[in-house]
């Protein structure tokens, strides 16, 4: 899968964020009609600092802020508050909502923080995010921005800047550095016209500065400002939110009752099967799926490998940081209305040598543009995504969502011959069981 390793900072932020948002142990300095400030200590030394607004913006909070690949590659269309002090330039894409950009900012907020608050945003280890001189001036950096739908409840949503350490010194322009922070909406509860808004810092010394007491209402008015530039709803911010919601497709796969699908083979060898028809496509052979376990993502990037040679596709397992059930994946729109048409080609063969090697009429089929479902929460948080993957155990899989399993295809007129001695167990063998609503995958102990 195309992204990069997790920082422990960059963990650490996410684990703590939530019961730090949601403890009652604030402590109010100061508040007005533009919002309040509070501070929180912190478990690292030094303590937290939240700013809350109530923003005039009759959003679902899920649908208010942009992913940060689509805001950046369609940068022309921000909001006007940003053109020009607020830019954005996609550098990778590491996941759905999740990205690193090169940026130049140049706004109040940042200004106000970097004036007020630089000596204490030097920030402990396991949460990096320390000031240069140069912070937040009009000068490009590295960060990496991320978004989190449902989060850090359900209908909620959070985004969360760090800096990100260029892999090389090639690039001379970046000699600025990001600040950590942390911004979440949700719907006001006394109004669901409005959105509730929270930016959270985190400030290594214990107590604010003469300076920064001074100017709280400045921080709150600049801040509460921020935050309504972040979920603005002019023209360009209303389209930037329409390119957004159907960016990415979510493919679903069906009818594995006897199996996961089969992939492209490019050598005749044991359990081979030939379809005659795939011979003038190269797609004359194929095989098992010779993994513990089956996951759509992982294979529709074996299958594009195979059948295209790209070897580093986006295909994603999560959408905005909530893991999809093990038989959906996203990918980019554009990506797949470009590769669709070999791919589907491709896995009309596939179902004949399917059919041949299991049995009946059924072969695995795949439908683009399905609702996505998720996983709960606490079998796929952020934190645990590695080891799900990792995961040995028997794997089961709700498949409600069948569409006519038991019906069969009927294009099954592709000429095939039986396997190459075919076994009739393997190391590593798949045995599939299905029923009514689901089927479970595990090893065969043989």
């Amino acid at each position: 899968m195309p992204s990069g390793s997790v920082s422990p900072s960059f963990e650490e932020w996410w684990k703590v964020a939530p019961k730090i948002l949601h403890d009652a142990d604030w402590t109010l300095e100061f508040e007005n009609e533009d919002g309040k400030l509070s501070h929180h200590s912190s478990q690292w030394g030094g303590q937290w600092m939240r700013i809350d607004a109530v923003l005039d913006v009759p959003l679902d909070p899920n649908a208010a802020m942009i992913r940060p690949e689509v805001k950046a590659k369609f940068n022309h269309l921000a909001p006007s508050i940003e053109r020009g002090v607020y830019l954005n330039v996609l550098v990778q894409t590491l996941g759905v909502g999740d990205a690193v950009l090169k940026r130049w900012v140049d706004n109040k907020f940042w200004k106000a923080t970097r004036f007020l608050l630089t000596d204490d945003l030097v920030a402990p280890e396991p949460l990096t995010g320390a000031l240069s001189d140069q912070e937040f001036e009009n000068v490009p950096h590295l960060a990496r921005v991320t978004l989190r739908r449902d989060w850090p409840q359900l209908g909620q949503a959070g985004m969360m800047v760090t800096p990100h350490e260029p892999e090389d010194d090639k690039d001379d322009e970046l000699i600025g550095r990001s600040m950590a922070f942390l911004c979440a909406f949700w719907k006001n509860p006394e109004d669901a016209s409005k959105l509730c808004g929270v930016v959270l810092l985190h400030l290594t010394s214990k107590k604010f500065s003469v300076l920064a007491k001074q100017h709280f209402g400045l921080l709150t008015r600049v801040a509460a400002d921020f935050g309504k530039s972040c979920v603005t709803t002019d023209q360009g911010g209303q389209e930037l939110r329409e390119i957004d919601l159907n960016f990415y497709v979510v493919i679903g796969i069906k009818k594995c009752q006897r199996g996961p699908p089969l992939l492209p083979s490019q050598m005749l060898r044991e359990g081979t099967v030939r379809v005659a028809a795939g011979d003038h496509l190269g797609l004359g052979m194929w095989e098992r799926w010779d993994e513990e376990r089956f996951t759509l993502p992982e294979y529709l990037r074996s299958f594009i490998f195979s059948l295209l040679g790209q070897p580093e596709v986006e295909v994603y397992d999560a959408l905005d940081g909530r893991q999809l059930v093990p038989y959906q994946a996203a990918v980019p729109r554009e990506l797949w209305t470009s590769i669709k048409p070999a791919l589907m080609t491709a896995f009309a063969i596939q179902k004949a040598a399917y059919r041949h090697v299991q049995g009946g009429s059924c072969a695995p089929a795949l439908c683009d543009d399905t609702a996505a479902r998720f996983l709960p929460s606490g079998d796929a948080s952020f934190s645990d995504e590695e080891s799900i993957r990792k995961s040995k155990g028997p794997v089961k899989i709700d498949v409600r969502n069948r569409g006519g399993e038991g019906e069969g295809d009927k294009d099954s007129d592709e000429e095939v011959s039986r396997p190459i001695q075919r076994k009739k167990s393997s190391k590593i063998g798949q045995l599939w069981r299905a029923n009514e609503s689901e089927f479970v995958l595990e090893r065969n102990r043989s």
